[in-house]
């Protein structure tokens, strides 16, 4: 029976692995061609755009173009892949961006060239088109515009379609870890905890998977139904779509961030890179951001600043900032959100409390433990991953300092910082 178990894990397992591989390409592919089809609209209107520039620098007073004006933007729209050449209607050159710079043009075609066959595989050619230039419903010139074709893309399309690319590369490893778990519990592979310590550490180790996977499915999901209206034609391919799913690529990008950082602060340590600076001015800078959205939901933010000069990392400190505001934030929904800086034991002390909803009484030991989290419903509800409060007492601990939480349920919290 044991062995039967075995193989009918290995067989889903693979199963899984392969169905994930062809959908993966699948979408790859799908995506690759919505969005070419968007590059070519979006660079056929780029051209009229350029023909619309160049038609309004033609004076009809004196029947010529500000041959000036139109080189500067010339130059302009070479950085852009799209080598422009203006003449009259006899055919007398006003401007041509080969004659002005042909070392630029060439670099800038040669690097489209080796961007769009070396790594995307398209293979082209470089195309000219005409157009004519009008005046009152006259044609007072005409402008030639070559460009790599059939299509490229730009240096922000290159990176966006590099994004799709991690997102599917960590979409595929997040369902990876989902099936070989399952295949790991059919198995019995899992053997009984012996002790009280390697079955918490079991069970922390499994709430972790189920939250990255939670997190990992959700945008996935928005991004699948998003894509598969695009095929049904209920939504068009256009750029609102495309930032959408931007969006949860991003979100994907931070919380595998969130996971390298935790990481690294349990194999490689935390290495600080310490400045003087005042320390209220940083407060000042990471609150900013949350004013806002706090306003939205009705809360007052204060800050209780003082001059206080210290001696750390001031990207790190944000860091812990950025975090306890956001929390604050995130878990209050009327009130307010107070930080104070005030002299502490060592050094300085900074305080954010909030009249949010607090922390349950048997959690609030636990908050800062690796890996811990408190109530799921509350935490999945408002988003998250659960890791910051660890990040934050690592950076913390590495000042020599500390981080604590005061908090009663229904009343609100005080994280205190002591550095």
């Amino acid at each position: 029976m044991t062995n039967l178990k075995n193989r009918l894990a290995l067989t889903y397992a693979i199963l899984i692995v392969l169905a994930l591989a062809l959908l993966t390409l699948a979408v790859n592919r799908l995506t690759k061609s919505l969005f070419s089809n968007l590059v070519r609209q979006t660079i056929s209107e780029r051209s009229e755009e350029i023909v619309r520039t160049i038609a309004e620098q033609y004076n009809p007073m004196t029947g010529s173009f500000n041959q000036i004006t139109i080189e500067a933007a010339g130059m302009f729209f070479v950085h852009e892949g799209y080598i422009v050449a203006v003449e009259t209607l006899l055919g007398d050159s006003v401007w041509n961006a080969r004659t002005c710079d042909m070392e630029r043009c060439s670099l800038v075609i040669r690097d489209i060239t080796e961007r769009m066959e070396g790594r995307f595989g398209v293979k082209g050619s470089l195309q000219s088109n005409r157009y004519p230039i009008l005046f009152d419903a006259e044609i007072v010139g005409y402008v030639d515009i070559d460009t790599y074709g059939p299509f490229f893309y730009s240096d922000a399309e290159t990176r966006f379609l590099s994004l799709i690319n991690h997102f599917l590369i960590i979409a595929g490893l997040a369902f990876i870890l989902i099936s070989v778990g399952i295949s790991v519990q059919l198995s019995g592979v899992l053997a009984k905890p012996v002790t009280l310590e390697f079955e918490e550490g079991e069970r922390r180790k499994k709430q972790l998977t189920q939250d990255v996977a939670h997190e990992l499915r959700t945008p996935l999901t928005c991004l699948q139904g998003t894509v598969e209206a695009m095929i049904d034609g209920v939504y068009a391919a256009d750029k609102e779509r495309l930032e959408s799913c931007k969006d949860e690529i991003l979100r994907l990008t931070s919380l595998v961030e969130d996971l390298n950082t935790l990481s690294n602060l349990e194999w490689e340590g935390l290495k600080l890179n310490k400045t003087d600076f005042d320390l209220s001015q940083l407060l000042e800078a990471a609150a900013g951001p949350f004013i806002p959205a706090a306003r939205e939901k009705g809360i007052e933010v204060k800050l209780n600043l003082r001059e206080s000069p210290i001696n750390a990392d001031y990207d790190r400190l944000k860091q812990v900032f950025i975090n306890l505001l956001s929390n604050a934030v995130k878990y209050t929904e009327r009130g307010s959100i107070v930080a104070t800086i005030q002299k502490g034991d060592k050094n300085w002390d900074v305080l954010v409390a909030d009249t949010g909803i607090g922390i349950a009484k048997e959690d609030l030991p636990r908050i800062f433990e690796r890996l811990y989290r408190t109530d799921k419903s509350r935490n999945r509800g408002l988003g998250g991953s659960g890791i910051g409060l660890t990040i934050a007492t690592a950076i913390a601990k590495a000042h020599g300092g500390s981080i604590s939480a005061e908090s009663e349920e229904g009343k609100g919290s005080v994280f205190k910082l002591s550095l």
